[in-house]
C-alpha cells in the first residue's frame, strides 16, 4: 500500500503535504506512516491506496 502511494506521488509530482491536505491529516503524520514509523495511520494508508487503485485520485 505504501509503495502505491509513493509511486502515485512521484508520477503526479505531488508532495506528501498536498496529499495529506486532501485527506485532512497532518503531513508529518502521513510521512511517518509511509515510512512505517506510525502504525496508527494504517486505516488512512489503506483508504488512500484504495482511492488510488480505484481511480478516485488522479
Amino acid at each position: 500500500m505504501e509503495e502505491t502511494i509513493i509511486l502515485f506521488l512521484t508520477v503526479h509530482n505531488m508532495t506528501v503535504a498536498e496529499l495529506a491536505g486532501h485527506y485532512e491529516v497532518g503531513h508529518e503524520e502521513l510521512l511517518n506512516a509511509l515510512s512505517g514509523r506510525n502504525k496508527n495511520m494504517k486505516s488512512v494508508i489503506r483508504r488512500i491506496a484504495r482511492d488510488i487503485e480505484g481511480g478516485k485520485l488522479k
